[in-house]
């Protein structure tokens, strides 16, 4: 555009140097000319210095996408990797155990509650197993332990914290709901973070429910129940 403007200023100035060697009759209708064909072309708006022409933007209508379906949010979470060092393996493996024992006490949690306020009517199903079943794809005896698991923590509240600050795994808290009773659970809870799953494990094998931990940690014979 400035050059434009340059170009016209320089043909301005050489027709008026060009009418000034022309004789006065000559000079005056050769402008009258010019003015006449100044007003016969189409005249477009220059803009002024420091303001710039205002111009509607250019819309283009586009088709809306499709809708895809949202990615689960679980395959997001952990990335699957093939061949990696061992520490890195050993990080990844804490990280799928720590989930899988925290997917099993939200289960276990809303299980029970869906037992509780029989919730699976709204799927038209007459149970919490059936609806695990059909709708999760669960076990009816998995289904009944973790509906059990759930409402056996609701009265342990000092073995779900040690779950929670990852003192305890899932499979350690499997074991002690079998033997704990809110009576016992401290002294549970204190030697079970101690040992090992499989040592306590066999622990709970020894008493009856709402028995204290045997003290000391020897290994003997199992005790026979009748």
């Amino acid at each position: 555009m400035r050059a434009v403007v340059v170009i016209q200023i320089i043909m301005s100035r050489c027709i008026a140097r060009f009418f000034d060697l022309l004789p006065k009759p000559l000079c005056a209708a050769a402008l009258l000319l010019q003015h006449l064909l100044a007003l016969s072309q189409p005249q477009h708006p220059t803009p002024n210095e420091g303001e710039t022409m205002s111009q509607e933007p250019i819309t283009q209508e586009l088709a809306p996408e499709p809708e895809s379906e949202p990615e689960p949010e679980d395959f997001a979470s952990i990335e699957l990797v093939v061949g990696l060092p061992f520490e890195d393996l050993d990080k990844k493996l804490k990280l799928a155990n720590s989930m899988a024992d925290a997917g099993h006490r939200a289960l276990a949690f809303y299980l029970h509650d869906m037992d509780s306020t029989q919730a699976y009517f709204a799927a038209g199903c007459v149970s919490t197993t059936q609806y695990a079943e059909k709708r999760l794809g669960m076990q009816p005896p998995c289904t009944r332990q973790l509906i059990s698991v759930g409402r056996a923590l609701q009265d342990l509240p000092e073995t779900d914290r040690a779950f929670r600050e990852h003192k305890l795994f899932w499979s350690q808290v499997l074991s002690l709901v079998r033997v704990v009773v809110p009576e016992t659970e401290a002294a549970w809870v204190e030697k079970a973070v101690d040992l090992s799953c499989r040592k306590l494990d066999w622990e709970v094998e020894q008493v009856q429910k709402g028995q204290l931990p045997r003290s000391g940690s020897q290994w003997g014979l199992p005790s026979v129940r009748f």
